[in-house]
């Protein structure tokens, strides 16, 4: 049955897109032709590419979840995209890319204390993301999870957490899609720490500053200790 299905939407879409060449209509506008729900999608300026404004701008928000952890919560209003590109062949000639591709919508991030050995922060981020279905638009919801050392969040920096690893770093604001949104994030852990009575963390450019000193100290000694300790035979 899923089959049948299956093979039903990637035929409704197949004549959607080749409607698309033929009438060089937007893609939104052919959709809507065709009796799709589009869930009042709106289309970008080529007629490619179909967005829509998912969830909402809020303050940050402190809580528990269900084993009594706290954490700190915030939910933003972000746009999510579905349908094609335009690719640059070898010979500078642009086209289409048949292809569909989507672009996920952060609309929440949650943050709390890491529980293992290494401490640190669990940065929990919810997406949607648009899937044509049938003859629909439906929004799948995905919740990503990603982990970072003090250091690490301090400098923008977070690691994919799966399984109990982590991988490679990466910045947080491209997680994010926004370079603003990080900076939330380490505001709302600072708000986390001030609450529950600890220091808050120093600032990148503090680290940096303490590293540099550290470094100038250590060389110092290294240049100087000979003169404090005289070699005889």
């Amino acid at each position: 049955m899923s089959t049948v299905k299956e093979n039903k939407e990637k035929g409704m879409l197949s004549q959607i897109l080749r409607k698309f060449f033929i009438t060089r209509d937007s893609i939104l506008e052919i959709m809507q032709q065709e009796d799709v729900d589009t869930r009042e999608g709106e289309t970008d300026g080529a007629g490619v590419r179909i967005s829509w404004k998912r969830g909402e701008n809020t303050a940050s928000f402190m809580k528990a979840d269900k084993k009594g952890r706290l954490f700190v919560g915030q939910k933003f209003a972000s746009q999510t995209t579905w349908g094609m590109n335009y690719k640059k062949s070898r010979y500078g000639k642009w086209s289409v890319n048949t292809k569909i591709t989507t672009t996920p919508a952060v609309i929440q991030v949650n943050v709390r204390p890491a529980q293992g050995k290494r401490g640190g922060w669990l940065i929990n981020v919810h997406n949607q993301t648009p899937y044509f279905k049938e003859n629909k638009f439906v929004f799948r919801c995905h919740w990503a999870n990603y982990w970072a050392s003090d250091a690490m969040i301090v400098a923008g920096l977070v690691a994919k957490f799966q399984g109990g690893k982590s991988g490679k770093s990466m910045f947080l604001g491209e997680v994010l899609g926004d370079d603003q949104r990080a900076t939330m994030v380490l505001d709302n852990i600072q708000s986390l720490l001030f609450w529950s009575n600890m220091d808050k963390l120093p600032s990148h450019e503090e680290r940096m500053e303490k590293k540099r000193t550290e470094a100038f100290e250590r060389d110092f000694f290294f240049r100087n200790w000979k003169k404090s300790f005289p070699i005889t035979y």
